[in-house]
Protein backbone atom coordinates (compact mmCIF):
# COMPACT_ATOMS: atom_id res chain seq x y z
CA UNK A 1 0.00 0.00 0.00
CA UNK A 2 2.77 2.26 0.80
CA UNK A 3 4.49 1.37 -2.21
CA UNK A 4 1.15 2.19 -4.40
CA UNK A 5 1.24 5.91 -2.28
CA UNK A 6 4.84 6.53 -3.00
CA UNK A 7 4.27 5.47 -7.12
CA UNK A 8 1.03 7.78 -7.14
CA UNK A 9 3.10 10.47 -5.44
CA UNK A 10 6.02 10.20 -7.97
CA UNK A 11 3.17 10.57 -10.74
CA UNK A 12 2.12 13.50 -10.01
CA UNK A 13 5.41 15.08 -9.11
CA UNK A 14 6.40 13.92 -12.91
CA UNK A 15 3.27 15.42 -14.10
CA UNK A 16 3.67 19.00 -12.47
CA UNK A 17 7.31 19.12 -13.51
CA UNK A 18 6.03 18.32 -17.48
CA UNK A 19 3.49 21.08 -17.10
CA UNK A 20 5.60 23.60 -15.10
CA UNK A 21 7.91 22.81 -18.34
CA UNK A 22 5.24 22.87 -21.23
CA UNK A 23 3.87 26.23 -19.29
CA UNK A 24 7.53 27.56 -18.97
CA UNK A 25 7.97 26.67 -23.09
CA UNK A 26 4.12 27.89 -23.94
CA UNK A 27 5.53 31.45 -22.27
CA UNK A 28 8.49 31.86 -24.04
CA UNK A 29 6.93 31.43 -27.06
CA UNK A 30 4.43 33.40 -26.08
CA UNK A 31 6.86 36.62 -25.54
CA UNK A 32 9.02 36.05 -28.40
CA UNK A 33 5.67 36.31 -30.54
CA UNK A 34 4.53 39.50 -28.87
CA UNK A 35 8.43 41.15 -29.30
CA UNK A 36 8.85 40.16 -32.61
CA UNK A 37 5.01 42.21 -33.06
CA UNK A 38 5.88 45.64 -31.62
CA UNK A 39 9.43 45.61 -33.56
CA UNK A 40 7.11 44.71 -37.19
CA UNK A 41 4.70 47.30 -35.87
CA UNK A 42 7.53 50.01 -35.22
CA UNK A 43 9.01 48.88 -38.44
CA UNK A 44 5.56 49.68 -40.18
CA UNK A 45 5.04 52.93 -38.25
CA UNK A 46 8.32 53.93 -39.01
CA UNK A 47 7.89 53.65 -42.97
CA UNK A 48 4.83 55.81 -42.52
CA UNK A 49 6.97 58.53 -41.01
CA UNK A 50 5.71 58.49 -37.22
CA UNK A 51 8.96 57.98 -35.51
CA UNK A 52 8.02 58.90 -31.91
CA UNK A 53 5.58 55.69 -32.20
CA UNK A 54 7.45 53.42 -33.87
CA UNK A 55 10.33 54.03 -31.54
CA UNK A 56 7.84 53.31 -28.55
CA UNK A 57 6.87 49.57 -29.97
CA UNK A 58 10.77 49.34 -30.48
CA UNK A 59 10.93 50.20 -26.52
CA UNK A 60 8.28 47.63 -25.97
CA UNK A 61 10.00 44.95 -27.54
CA UNK A 62 13.22 45.92 -25.77
CA UNK A 63 11.69 45.94 -22.46
CA UNK A 64 10.65 42.42 -22.89
CA UNK A 65 13.75 41.08 -23.39
CA UNK A 66 16.68 44.14 -23.16
CA UNK A 67 19.19 41.85 -24.67
CA UNK A 68 18.99 43.04 -27.99
CA UNK A 69 21.78 45.52 -28.97
CA UNK A 70 20.28 46.08 -32.87
CA UNK A 71 17.11 47.56 -31.36
CA UNK A 72 19.08 49.52 -28.82
CA UNK A 73 21.26 50.89 -31.12
CA UNK A 74 18.93 51.54 -33.79
CA UNK A 75 16.71 53.91 -30.88
CA UNK A 76 19.78 55.17 -30.41
CA UNK A 77 20.34 56.81 -33.60
CA UNK A 78 17.24 57.93 -33.86
CA UNK A 79 17.22 59.87 -30.70
CA UNK A 80 20.71 61.03 -32.03
CA UNK A 81 18.34 62.47 -35.14
CA UNK A 82 19.92 59.65 -37.54
CA UNK A 83 17.88 57.91 -40.15
CA UNK A 84 18.38 54.44 -39.69
CA UNK A 85 16.91 51.48 -41.90
CA UNK A 86 14.33 49.38 -40.04
CA UNK A 87 14.29 46.62 -43.26
CA UNK A 88 17.85 46.17 -41.48
CA UNK A 89 18.55 42.62 -40.26
CA UNK A 90 18.34 42.47 -36.79
CA UNK A 91 20.29 38.80 -36.43
CA UNK A 92 21.65 39.71 -33.15
CA UNK A 93 18.34 40.25 -31.39
CA UNK A 94 17.80 37.54 -29.10
CA UNK A 95 14.47 36.77 -27.94
CA UNK A 96 14.51 33.15 -26.07
CA UNK A 97 14.20 33.39 -22.56
CA UNK A 98 15.29 30.76 -20.05
CA UNK A 99 12.90 30.71 -17.22
CA UNK A 100 9.63 31.11 -15.44
CA UNK A 101 12.41 33.77 -13.18
CA UNK A 102 13.09 35.91 -16.84
CA UNK A 103 9.66 36.54 -17.38
CA UNK A 104 8.99 37.60 -13.88
CA UNK A 105 11.61 40.37 -14.68
CA UNK A 106 10.04 40.99 -18.23
CA UNK A 107 6.80 41.70 -16.52
CA UNK A 108 8.79 43.80 -14.33
CA UNK A 109 10.57 46.08 -16.86
CA UNK A 110 7.50 46.36 -18.88
CA UNK A 111 5.91 48.04 -15.36
CA UNK A 112 9.14 50.27 -14.24
CA UNK A 113 8.93 51.53 -18.29
CA UNK A 114 5.07 52.12 -18.02
CA UNK A 115 5.99 54.14 -14.60
CA UNK A 116 8.43 55.56 -16.14
CA UNK A 117 6.47 56.86 -19.35
CA UNK A 118 3.85 58.20 -16.72
CA UNK A 119 6.42 59.74 -14.70
CA UNK A 120 5.56 57.89 -12.06
CA UNK A 121 9.84 58.01 -11.50
CA UNK A 122 9.11 56.71 -7.70
CA UNK A 123 7.90 53.67 -8.54
CA UNK A 124 9.47 52.85 -12.01
CA UNK A 125 12.87 53.40 -9.66
CA UNK A 126 11.42 51.19 -7.04
CA UNK A 127 10.84 48.40 -10.02
CA UNK A 128 14.32 48.60 -11.38
CA UNK A 129 15.91 47.94 -7.87
CA UNK A 130 13.46 44.91 -7.33
CA UNK A 131 14.36 43.43 -10.80
CA UNK A 132 18.36 44.03 -9.72
CA UNK A 133 17.57 42.06 -6.46
CA UNK A 134 16.78 39.47 -8.72
CA UNK A 135 19.47 39.65 -11.96
CA UNK A 136 21.97 41.99 -11.07
CA UNK A 137 23.34 42.41 -14.20
CA UNK A 138 20.34 43.34 -15.71
CA UNK A 139 21.47 46.22 -18.34
CA UNK A 140 17.55 47.66 -18.50
CA UNK A 141 17.06 48.40 -15.39
CA UNK A 142 20.48 49.63 -14.69
CA UNK A 143 19.87 52.03 -17.49
CA UNK A 144 16.29 52.89 -16.49
CA UNK A 145 17.91 53.70 -12.81
CA UNK A 146 20.64 56.06 -14.33
CA UNK A 147 17.84 57.46 -16.65
CA UNK A 148 16.65 58.72 -13.81
CA UNK A 149 19.29 59.72 -11.53
CA UNK A 150 20.24 62.09 -14.66
CA UNK A 151 16.74 63.44 -15.09
CA UNK A 152 16.56 63.88 -11.41
CA UNK A 153 16.62 67.76 -11.11
CA UNK A 154 19.67 68.98 -9.01
CA UNK A 155 18.09 72.04 -6.47
CA UNK A 156 20.07 74.80 -6.17
CA UNK A 157 19.22 76.18 -2.75
CA UNK A 158 21.65 79.81 -3.44
CA UNK A 159 19.05 80.25 -6.10
CA UNK A 160 15.11 81.73 -4.72
CA UNK A 161 13.64 81.18 -7.84
CA UNK A 162 14.75 77.20 -8.49
CA UNK A 163 11.68 75.85 -7.16
CA UNK A 164 9.75 77.70 -9.89
CA UNK A 165 12.70 76.56 -12.31
CA UNK A 166 12.06 72.88 -10.85
CA UNK A 167 8.90 73.08 -11.53
CA UNK A 168 8.74 73.78 -15.00
CA UNK A 169 11.85 70.90 -15.24
CA UNK A 170 9.67 68.12 -14.37
CA UNK A 171 6.72 69.55 -16.34
CA UNK A 172 9.03 69.29 -19.21
CA UNK A 173 10.73 66.23 -18.35
CA UNK A 174 6.86 65.07 -17.93
CA UNK A 175 6.28 65.78 -21.54
CA UNK A 176 9.95 64.71 -22.61
CA UNK A 177 9.30 60.63 -21.45
CA UNK A 178 6.40 60.62 -23.33
CA UNK A 179 7.82 62.27 -26.43
CA UNK A 180 5.31 64.90 -26.42
CA UNK A 181 8.78 67.38 -28.03
CA UNK A 182 6.64 70.95 -28.70
CA UNK A 183 5.43 70.75 -24.48
CA UNK A 184 8.60 69.17 -23.30
CA UNK A 185 10.89 72.18 -25.26
CA UNK A 186 8.04 74.98 -23.87
CA UNK A 187 8.41 74.14 -20.34
CA UNK A 188 12.05 73.07 -20.80
CA UNK A 189 12.92 76.23 -21.78
CA UNK A 190 11.51 78.48 -19.33
CA UNK A 191 13.31 76.55 -16.24
CA UNK A 192 16.47 77.07 -18.47
CA UNK A 193 15.70 80.93 -18.22
CA UNK A 194 15.36 80.74 -14.68
CA UNK A 195 18.38 78.54 -14.29
CA UNK A 196 20.72 79.72 -17.04
CA UNK A 197 23.68 77.75 -15.47
CA UNK A 198 21.90 74.49 -15.02
CA UNK A 199 23.63 72.37 -16.89
CA UNK A 200 21.29 69.34 -16.34
CA UNK A 201 18.53 71.53 -18.04
CA UNK A 202 20.08 72.64 -20.77
CA UNK A 203 21.48 68.91 -21.75
CA UNK A 204 17.88 67.88 -21.81
CA UNK A 205 16.67 71.05 -23.68
CA UNK A 206 18.92 70.06 -26.80
CA UNK A 207 17.97 66.62 -26.35
CA UNK A 208 14.44 67.97 -27.20
CA UNK A 209 15.20 70.38 -29.90
CA UNK A 210 17.26 67.72 -31.56
CA UNK A 211 14.44 65.79 -31.28
CA UNK A 212 12.23 68.52 -32.80
CA UNK A 213 14.71 68.81 -35.21
CA UNK A 214 14.33 65.61 -36.47
CA UNK A 215 10.72 65.71 -36.44
CA UNK A 216 10.76 68.72 -38.24
CA UNK A 217 13.03 67.30 -40.85
CA UNK A 218 10.74 64.18 -41.52
CA UNK A 219 7.62 66.69 -42.06
CA UNK A 220 9.41 68.48 -44.55
CA UNK A 221 10.76 64.90 -46.40
CA UNK A 222 7.59 64.19 -46.50
CA UNK A 223 6.33 67.56 -47.66
CA UNK A 224 9.19 67.49 -50.15
CA UNK A 225 8.12 64.61 -51.62
CA UNK A 226 4.66 65.52 -52.24
CA UNK A 227 6.24 68.41 -54.28
CA UNK A 228 9.10 66.74 -55.69
CA UNK A 229 6.07 64.13 -57.38
CA UNK A 230 4.21 67.27 -58.37
CA UNK A 231 7.71 69.15 -60.76
CA UNK A 232 8.68 65.54 -62.10
CA UNK A 233 4.66 66.00 -63.07
CA UNK A 234 5.04 69.20 -64.83
CA UNK A 235 8.42 68.09 -65.79
CA UNK A 236 9.65 71.05 -64.07
CA UNK A 237 13.05 69.29 -63.79
CA UNK A 238 14.91 72.56 -61.92
CA UNK A 239 12.64 72.42 -59.41
CA UNK A 240 12.79 68.48 -59.03
CA UNK A 241 16.51 68.58 -59.00
CA UNK A 242 16.60 71.29 -56.16
CA UNK A 243 14.33 69.62 -53.84
CA UNK A 244 15.81 66.23 -53.99
CA UNK A 245 18.85 68.05 -52.86
CA UNK A 246 17.19 69.18 -50.36
CA UNK A 247 15.60 65.55 -48.99
CA UNK A 248 19.20 63.94 -49.86
CA UNK A 249 20.43 66.57 -47.41
CA UNK A 250 18.10 65.30 -44.83
CA UNK A 251 18.70 61.69 -45.62
CA UNK A 252 21.85 61.69 -47.12
CA UNK A 253 21.16 57.80 -47.54
CA UNK A 254 17.84 57.78 -49.15
CA UNK A 255 17.71 55.55 -52.52
CA UNK A 256 14.53 57.61 -53.86
CA UNK A 257 16.68 60.91 -53.15
CA UNK A 258 19.83 59.35 -55.23
CA UNK A 259 17.52 57.54 -57.83
CA UNK A 260 15.81 61.05 -58.14
CA UNK A 261 18.81 63.44 -58.74
CA UNK A 262 20.30 61.08 -61.29
CA UNK A 263 17.00 60.78 -63.01
CA UNK A 264 16.73 64.86 -62.96
CA UNK A 265 20.06 65.59 -63.37
CA UNK A 266 19.83 63.46 -67.00
CA UNK A 267 16.83 65.52 -67.76
CA UNK A 268 18.36 68.90 -67.28
CA UNK A 269 21.53 67.81 -69.30
CA UNK A 270 19.58 66.83 -72.42
CA UNK A 271 17.48 70.49 -71.90
CA UNK A 272 21.08 72.42 -71.70
CA UNK A 273 22.29 70.93 -74.67
CA UNK A 274 19.07 72.24 -76.59
CA UNK A 275 19.19 75.33 -75.32
CA UNK A 276 22.91 75.77 -76.20
CA UNK A 277 21.80 75.16 -79.52
CA UNK A 278 19.10 77.79 -79.48
CA UNK A 279 21.59 80.10 -78.49
CA UNK A 280 24.10 79.47 -81.15
CA UNK A 281 21.54 80.30 -83.61
CA UNK A 282 20.51 83.52 -81.78
CA UNK A 283 24.32 84.75 -81.37
CA UNK A 284 25.11 84.44 -85.46
CA UNK A 285 21.64 86.25 -86.24
CA UNK A 286 23.66 89.10 -83.74
CA UNK A 287 20.95 88.43 -81.66
CA UNK A 288 22.69 88.69 -78.69
CA UNK A 289 19.98 88.91 -75.94
CA UNK A 290 18.24 86.34 -76.80
CA UNK A 291 21.37 84.05 -77.28
CA UNK A 292 22.76 85.26 -74.07
CA UNK A 293 19.30 84.02 -72.30
CA UNK A 294 19.12 80.90 -74.12
CA UNK A 295 22.92 80.06 -72.19
CA UNK A 296 22.24 81.29 -68.60
CA UNK A 297 18.92 78.94 -68.96
CA UNK A 298 20.96 76.07 -69.97
CA UNK A 299 23.87 76.70 -67.36
CA UNK A 300 21.22 76.74 -64.78
CA UNK A 301 20.48 73.18 -65.93
CA UNK A 302 23.62 72.48 -66.09
CA UNK A 303 26.25 74.46 -64.42
CA UNK A 304 29.48 72.25 -66.52
CA UNK A 305 28.10 72.56 -69.67
CA UNK A 306 31.14 73.75 -71.69
CA UNK A 307 29.30 75.16 -74.71
CA UNK A 308 26.91 77.25 -72.62
CA UNK A 309 30.28 78.67 -71.16
CA UNK A 310 31.81 79.22 -74.15
CA UNK A 311 29.06 81.10 -75.64
CA UNK A 312 28.03 83.00 -72.88
CA UNK A 313 31.80 84.15 -73.19
CA UNK A 314 31.45 85.14 -76.80
CA UNK A 315 28.32 87.13 -76.43
CA UNK A 316 29.70 89.30 -73.55
CA UNK A 317 32.42 90.05 -75.80
CA UNK A 318 30.05 91.07 -78.29
CA UNK A 319 28.62 93.04 -76.30
CA UNK A 320 30.99 94.99 -74.80
CA UNK A 321 32.05 95.65 -78.25
CA UNK A 322 28.62 97.01 -79.04
CA UNK A 323 28.97 98.72 -76.28
CA UNK A 324 32.28 100.48 -77.37
CA UNK A 325 31.10 101.11 -80.83
CA UNK A 326 28.37 102.77 -79.65
CA UNK A 327 30.15 105.47 -76.99
CA UNK A 328 32.71 105.59 -79.84
CA UNK A 329 29.65 106.84 -81.92
CA UNK A 330 28.57 109.18 -79.33
CA UNK A 331 32.11 110.45 -78.99
CA UNK A 332 32.31 111.16 -82.42
CA UNK A 333 29.16 112.58 -83.35
CA UNK A 334 30.43 115.49 -80.84
CA UNK A 335 34.19 115.85 -82.56
CA UNK A 336 32.09 116.19 -85.96
CA UNK A 337 29.78 119.24 -84.79
CA UNK A 338 32.65 120.52 -82.93
CA UNK A 339 34.48 120.36 -86.35
CA UNK A 340 31.51 121.51 -88.06
CA UNK A 341 31.48 125.10 -85.57
CA UNK A 342 35.17 125.86 -87.09
CA UNK A 343 34.03 125.45 -90.32
CA UNK A 344 31.42 127.90 -90.40
CA UNK A 345 33.85 130.54 -89.31
CA UNK A 346 36.49 129.51 -92.02
CA UNK A 347 39.13 128.11 -89.39
CA UNK A 348 40.05 125.06 -91.56
CA UNK A 349 42.71 123.81 -89.78
CA UNK A 350 40.84 123.43 -86.99
CA UNK A 351 37.55 121.89 -88.39
CA UNK A 352 40.21 119.44 -90.30
CA UNK A 353 41.27 118.41 -86.74
CA UNK A 354 37.40 117.72 -84.92
CA UNK A 355 36.31 115.46 -88.24
CA UNK A 356 40.05 113.03 -87.92
CA UNK A 357 38.88 112.70 -84.87
CA UNK A 358 35.05 111.61 -85.43
CA UNK A 359 36.02 109.72 -88.00
CA UNK A 360 38.92 107.55 -86.34
CA UNK A 361 35.93 106.77 -83.92
CA UNK A 362 33.24 105.86 -86.42
CA UNK A 363 35.16 104.97 -89.71
CA UNK A 364 32.25 103.29 -91.22
CA UNK A 365 30.43 106.73 -91.42
CA UNK A 366 29.85 108.24 -95.21
CA UNK A 367 29.29 111.73 -94.05
CA UNK A 368 32.05 112.38 -91.56
CA UNK A 369 34.58 110.87 -94.54
CA UNK A 370 32.93 113.77 -96.60
CA UNK A 371 33.46 116.67 -94.84
CA UNK A 372 36.67 115.96 -93.65
CA UNK A 373 37.84 115.16 -97.41
CA UNK A 374 35.87 118.83 -98.82
CA UNK A 375 37.56 120.96 -96.07
CA UNK A 376 41.21 118.80 -96.67
CA UNK A 377 40.42 120.19 -100.12
CA UNK A 378 39.11 123.83 -99.22
CA UNK A 379 42.40 124.00 -96.99
CA UNK A 380 44.62 122.85 -99.89
CA UNK A 381 43.63 125.68 -101.80
CA UNK A 382 43.52 128.08 -99.66
CA UNK A 383 46.80 127.03 -98.29
CA UNK A 384 48.21 127.32 -101.90
CA UNK A 385 46.61 131.15 -102.48
CA UNK A 386 48.07 132.37 -99.01
CA UNK A 387 51.16 130.70 -100.30
CA UNK A 388 51.02 133.06 -104.01
CA UNK A 389 50.22 135.86 -101.80
CA UNK A 390 53.34 135.24 -99.34
CA UNK A 391 55.38 135.39 -102.18
CA UNK A 392 54.62 138.91 -103.10
CA UNK A 393 54.37 139.74 -99.04
CA UNK A 394 58.34 138.62 -99.37
CA UNK A 395 59.27 141.43 -102.19
CA UNK A 396 57.30 144.23 -100.27
CA UNK A 397 59.40 143.07 -97.08
CA UNK A 398 62.74 143.07 -99.16
CA UNK A 399 62.16 146.19 -100.94
CA UNK A 400 61.41 147.48 -97.73
CA UNK A 401 64.55 146.20 -96.35
CA UNK A 402 66.24 148.09 -99.08
CA UNK A 403 65.01 151.10 -98.09
CA UNK A 404 66.08 150.50 -94.74
CA UNK A 405 62.54 150.95 -93.77
CA UNK A 406 62.67 147.92 -90.71
CA UNK A 407 59.75 148.36 -89.38
CA UNK A 408 58.12 147.96 -92.69
CA UNK A 409 60.02 145.19 -93.87
CA UNK A 410 59.37 143.09 -90.23
CA UNK A 411 55.99 143.14 -90.66
CA UNK A 412 55.99 141.65 -94.19
CA UNK A 413 58.54 139.40 -93.36
CA UNK A 414 56.04 137.81 -90.44
CA UNK A 415 52.83 137.76 -92.57
CA UNK A 416 54.85 136.01 -94.94
CA UNK A 417 55.28 133.51 -91.95
CA UNK A 418 51.71 133.29 -91.03
CA UNK A 419 50.58 132.86 -94.66
CA UNK A 420 52.79 130.00 -95.93
CA UNK A 421 54.43 128.86 -92.72
CA UNK A 422 56.15 125.70 -94.91
CA UNK A 423 57.00 127.55 -97.83
CA UNK A 424 60.53 128.54 -98.71
CA UNK A 425 59.83 132.61 -98.70
CA UNK A 426 59.07 131.58 -95.12
CA UNK A 427 62.49 130.24 -94.50
CA UNK A 428 63.91 133.24 -95.93
CA UNK A 429 62.09 135.41 -94.33
CA UNK A 430 62.88 134.43 -91.15
CA UNK A 431 66.69 135.08 -91.86
CA UNK A 432 65.78 138.04 -92.80
CA UNK A 433 63.72 138.94 -89.01
CA UNK A 434 66.95 137.55 -87.72
CA UNK A 435 69.24 140.26 -89.47
CA UNK A 436 66.54 143.21 -88.93
CA UNK A 437 66.73 142.47 -85.34
CA UNK A 438 70.57 142.55 -84.83
CA UNK A 439 70.06 145.91 -86.86
CA UNK A 440 67.33 147.40 -84.37
CA UNK A 441 69.77 147.05 -81.33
Amino acid sequence: MNRIHLSLGMILIIICLVMTGCQAHTGQAGTARAINKHIQLGNQLYDQECVSEAVREWEVALALDPNQPQLSKRIQAIEAGQTVDVHASLLETKTSLSSGAQEHIIQKLQKADQHYQQSQLKDAEVTWQHVLQLDPENQAAKSGLQKINEERYQVDQKRGFDNLSKENYEKGMTFYRKKEWLSAEAHLAKAANLSSEQEQVKKYLEKVRAALAQQQALASVARLRQEVAEAEKNEDWPAANTKWKQIQAIEPEAQDAKEGLARSKKKLHRRAAKLVISGNAAQQAKKYGRAAAKYRQALKCNPDNAQAKKGMAQVRQAQAQGRAIKADKSKAEKYFELGAGFYKESRLSQAIVQWKKAVAMDPENAEYRKWLQRAQTENEEQTAKDCQLAKTRYNDGLQAFQREDMETALAAFKDVIDMCPDGSEAAKAKKHIIKINKLLK
